[in-house]
């Protein structure tokens, strides 16, 4: 056992718990969120798997190598990092993060660059997809609005032709109304 525990290499682990703000970007309704399946776990999981990503792990590791601190032989390839990654969800928005590495700065200078490179691509991700639905309303309003125009003047010259027309508040029609009168 002496043997053993003097020749086996000593492993470092780093931990990390990170919050994950809930995402409430649904059109549905609370009651059939629920219904249809869509649940907080979900969303949690696939979060997990965006942070065991190839992209996530790579820039990390460039990240890492760019700061000179580590011999390329001394930095892992990303296959023996996402090995060595376990992350788990706690609870509804917390991910519990491990690494394992046989160097102890590397287990949290890693750890630590993967966790801001998650941070990052996520807050870029939510940027540009709250700017593309910002834009995509700004193309729709008016779009809409005009399709809106079109039916609403259909709709009071259908009016208009069968004498069915009521009180209608399209100034057009108001016009014409009048002009037939004079005559």
């Amino acid at each position: 056992i002496t043997v053993y525990y003097f020749s086996s290499e000593s492993l470092y682990e780093s931990r990390t718990l990170l919050e994950v703000k809930e995402n409430n970007t649904s059109l549905l309704p609370n009651s059939f969120q629920n219904i249809s399946g869509i649940s907080n776990k979900n969303e949690l999981e696939a979060e997990i798997e965006i942070y065991k990503s190839d992209g996530t792990i790579k820039d990390a590791l460039k990240k890492l190598d760019s700061l000179n601190i580590y011999e390329n032989d001394d930095l892992p390839s990303s296959s023996n990092v996402r090995g060595n990654l376990s992350i788990t969800n706690t609870s509804k928005s917390l991910m519990n993060i491990n690494f394992i590495s046989n160097n102890e700065n590397l287990a949290k200078d890693l750890l630590d660059l993967m966790n801001q490179e998650f941070i990052s691509d996520r807050k870029n991700f939510f940027s540009e997809s709250t700017a593309a639905g910002r834009k995509f309303i700004q193309s729709e309003i008016p779009r809409i609005k005009d399709l809106l125009k079109t039916s609403e003047e259909n709709l009071n010259n259908y009016k208009i032709s069968t004498n069915t027309s009521d009180v209608i508040f399209d100034t057009n029609t108001r016009n014409f109304k009048l002009r037939q009168l004079k005559d």
